[in-house]
């Protein structure tokens, strides 16, 4: 590491540890649209950040982490922004403590079973990755990790937000608009999103073309893939206990 390189992090380090930012975790599964609501989150002037940074949050030095990263990759003051991360997997998790924290606010989307085993059955094709072709690992993946952010969302009754995801593709505009207000956001969320330096590149988010699109698309998603019925109705329990869960614990959805 040079010489500029190690005063860069340092000052930057110096900066984070006196920010005052909020954070904004969408906690959601993979295919679930999330890098779509990420970048349109991200293309907002009071939100930092779009893509899927795999980190884990249990202790506050992570949250020093997400700003000193925040403070590095950008010029200006942190105040007042959203530092965002979307996390997809159980291996990163995030504290109670972090999840409930006052300066945290959690989206919770969701997916319907049968178009996200299909979808992540399709990165295999897209990634290359053959892990991807095998329905029993899918499904075992979508029954955990919905399980993990059922048991997240009774952490953060008073921060967490709900979307349901084909509602974010079927009724933009009234997702946005709830999004906006409970975010507390000075301008509306827009469908149209900016593209960036990490757009549609495989493992920071959606591999596919869609995402460069820079707009909400409808897309008829992955044909001529059937899940077997048995997983299917697996997948299908599993999605039902976490959706009641946060609609529990959230009131409803967007």
């Amino acid at each position: 590491m040079s010489v500029a390189s190690k005063t860069a992090k340092l000052a930057a380090l110096a900066k984070a540890a006196f920010s005052r930012t909020q954070y904004l975790f969408v906690i959601s599964h993979m295919r679930s649209r999330s890098s779509l609501l990420s970048h349109i989150l991200g293309s907002h002037p009071q939100v930092i950040g779009y893509t899927e940074l795999h980190r884990s949050y249990q202790r506050w030095d992570d949250l020093l982490w997400r700003r000193t990263l925040a403070h590095l990759e950008r010029r200006g003051s942190l105040r007042d922004k959203y530092l965002l991360d979307k996390v997809l997997h159980n291996r990163y998790p995030i504290s109670p403590g972090i999840l409930g924290a006052p300066n945290t606010r959690c989206i919770f989307l969701l997916r319907e079973p049968e178009s996200t085993l299909k979808s992540i059955r399709h990165l295999s094709s897209l990634t290359g990755e053959a892990e991807y072709k095998d329905f029993g690992k899918n499904l075992a993946y979508y029954r955990s990790r919905l399980a993990l952010m059922s048991d997240y969302a009774s952490k953060c009754p008073t921060n967490g937000c709900f979307v349901e995801s084909d509602n974010l593709i079927d009724d933009t505009d009234a997702v946005l608009h709830r999004l906006t207000q409970w975010l507390g956001l000075t301008m509306p969320l827009q469908p149209e999103y900016s593209i960036f330096t990490d757009t549609g590149k495989p493992v920071k988010g959606d591999p596919s073309d869609n995402i460069k699109s820079g707009k909400v698309l409808k897309t008829a998603g992955p044909q001529g893939v059937e899940v077997p019925p048995a997983l299917l109705e697996e997948a299908h329990a599993a999605h039902e206990a976490c959706k009641r869960q946060l609609k529990n614990a959230f009131g409803g959805a967007s």
